[in-house]
């Protein structure tokens, strides 16, 4: 028996629910009289014949009182008890308050109005006759007119309450009472049944949707806790999905939407373990999750996707390599993992394939050099570590272009002529007697310098290169990599070394490799540094000599003297003459230079037609 109706607050003041304030004040003051001495008081509206004695206090009259207090709550609890509104009404309570319900039925369907037809609903609802009981509810409350006289009754005729309200408050009363899944069983409104579903499913709902953003809350790279967290979504929710699909149906948009929001979770969660794990059976442990997905899923998008991954799964799962190997293969995928968040950088890639190298080896010492599960985990090496090397030496070589070697000459000009601003006294001396400060602030000679260091690290890097395929070379692959990726890469990279004389030994006695013969080396550069080597000897030379022409110009009897003095006149004089000597030694020495240049231009010339 229902609760909002043996605790009614009309029944605690002993009226009907459409009695006047008046007489709740009258039975209120009989109410305490009673109380005060002791005393039981009783009233024709406690039905006790049909219902459990009620017991009356202070309080709980006062607590009576201040329920009733609202019009809405009038309308709510009016909606459980009985009213007396016209004689057929008085009649059928007087057969209630002996007991005789079928009397009082009969009474009540004599003639149909809004105040028998409520109370032959809380009648029904007395005997637990639900479906019959909101059968007379659903004709009070969709009917307007039933509707509107009921509430004019029960409050006044100001006050008006929406019949989707009227129907809510009915029916939320009846979900706490009899809850939603046993209460949809006596529903004949779909309006009526629909409210119901929403109302019932919004804490199954609710729950699911937080245990769907607690797992995203889950790092996608901790492979430990996305597994955790797949699995405790699926303990988490499985109850409450159970109760939304008896609620509403498997049918239902709302459980549909449910499921593919939970099948979505609970598949990435499987996907961010397998993608981050280094478990041997990482694909066994993943595949639970998905196949949980897979079957969970309803909308077709989804439900492909599960049954992709799952695939993906089941086929990797096949291909697992026998267990004695597991730790090696953990090992491997562990020190990828860490390669892998690196930068595209050779060292990296060098660091990858030693760290590697013993646990490859191990793996074909137990199951041969050309086992798939070896061929395997030593392409997967030596592609990631290729990847580096690639990148890296592509980086250098687009160093080399001539913008890049503008632009690095442009910036280092622009520093030495910043250099002399700030410093204007620093170059003079000799150089105020040559229209060029030095050769070595030229900007053709910059130029040089910019090129033959960008070699430099280009040779180095192509060096570092070669070392990685030197180890790669001990491992054996896959035929379609070592074919497609591997053997053209590292033919590409040979020739490159050569092309710029890279260190491919790698010992202690190693040296630059030179070929003359090979018609894309650059003659311009080792002897560009030649060329800065002498003129940096002639200027000194012309810094040193002035200093000792003119010390020797003293007459002092020595043979300098003699000889500066004779010639030149000594003193001053000899200054000049050799400030004079020292231009045209300079002179000398860059047409010396730009001949050798050419002899060595032909030289490669006449190479190239041999």
């Amino acid at each position: 028996m229902l609760d909002v109706v043996i605790n009614n607050p009309f029944r605690s003041l002993g009226v009907y629910s459409n009695s006047k304030q008046v007489d709740i004040i009258r039975n209120l003051s009989r109410i305490k009289a009673f109380v005060n001495v002791g005393k039981t008081v009783q009233f024709p509206s406690d039905m006790e014949a049909l219902l459990p004695h009620i017991e009356r206090s202070m309080d709980s009259v006062q607590s009576a009182v201040s329920a009733l207090n609202l019009s809405v709550d009038r309308i709510h609890y009016a909606l459980f008890w009985f009213c007396s509104v016209n004689e057929d009404d008085n009649s059928g309570l007087g057969f209630l308050q002996n007991g005789d319900i079928a009397g009082a039925l009969s009474q009540f369907e004599h003639k149909e109005s809004f105040s028998s037809i409520i109370n032959a609903a809380i009648l029904h609802l007395i005997k637990e006759d639900y479906s019959h009981a909101l059968d007379l509810y659903s004709t009070l409350i969709h009917d307007e007119a039933n509707r509107q006289q009921f509430c004019n009754a029960i409050c006044d005729d100001t006050f008006e309450l929406p019949e989707s309200d009227l129907s809510h408050l009915l029916l939320d009363e009846l979900i706490s009472e009899l809850g939603a899944k046993r209460l949809l069983s006596y529903l004949s409104n779909n309006d009526d049944a629909s409210y119901v579903k929403q109302v019932a499913i919004q804490e199954p709902m609710a729950s699911i949707s937080a245990e769907i953003s607690k797992a995203k809350k889950v790092s996608a790279t901790d492979s430990v806790a996305s597994m955790s967290a797949g699995k405790e979504l699926i303990s988490s929710t499985k109850k409450a999905l159970a109760d939304i699909k008896s609620i509403v149906g498997a049918n239902d948009a709302m459980y549909l939407s449910v499921a593919d929001n939970l099948a979505k979770q609970i598949l990435q969660c499987g996907i961010n373990y397998y993608n981050n794990s280094n478990d041997y059976d990482r694909a066994k442990q993943a595949a639970g999750l998905q196949k949980y997905a897979l079957d969970l899923a309803q909308g077709k998008l989804i439900k492909d996707r599960c049954q992709k991954n799952y695939d993906i799964l089941l086929k990797a799962i096949d291909e697992l390599p026998p267990e004695s190997i597991s730790q090696e293969v953990s090992s491997i995928m562990s020190a990828i993992k860490e390669f892998v968040s690196k930068p595209d950088l050779i060292k990296h890639s060098l660091n990858l394939v030693q760290t590697c190298s013993a646990h490859l080896k191990k793996i074909e010492t137990s199951l041969g050099k050309k086992n798939e599960s070896y061929l395997k985990y030593a392409t997967l090496v030596a592609n990631n570590a290729i990847h580096n090397v690639i990148e890296e030496v592509n980086h250098a070589q687009s160093q080399l272009s001539d913008e890049n070697i503008d632009l690095i000459t442009m910036r280092r000009m622009a520093e030495k002529r910043r250099d002399d601003y700030d410093d204007p006294f620093g170059r003079l001396s000799l150089g105020g007697l040559y229209s060029r400060t030095s050769i070595l602030d030229s900007e053709d000679f910059v130029r040089r310098t910019v090129r033959y260091e960008l070699l430099a690290d280009y040779r180095e890097v192509l060096s570092q290169a070669w070392l990685v395929i030197k180890h790669l070379d001990k491992f054996s692959y896959e035929d379609s990599f070592y074919k497609e990726r591997y053997l053209p890469n590292k033919t590409t990279l040979r020739k490159l070394c050569k092309q710029v004389g890279a260190d491919m030994r790698h010992n202690k006695y190693s040296y630059l490799e030179f070929h003359p013969l090979d018609e894309n080396f650059n003659f311009d550069e080792p002897f560009g540094v030649v060329q800065g080597i002498l003129c940096g000897l002639v200027w000194l030379a012309c810094i040193v000599m002035p200093i000792v022409l003119v010390l020797s110009g003293r007459e002092d009897g020595s043979i300098g003297g003699a000889i500066v003095g004779g010639l030149l006149g000594g003193g001053f004089g000899g200054a000049i003459a050799a400030g004079l000597f020292s231009y045209v030694i300079i002179i000398v020495t860059d047409i010396g230079i730009a001949l050798i240049n050419f002899v060595l231009w032909i030289m490669n010339q006449f190479s190239k037609n041999v």
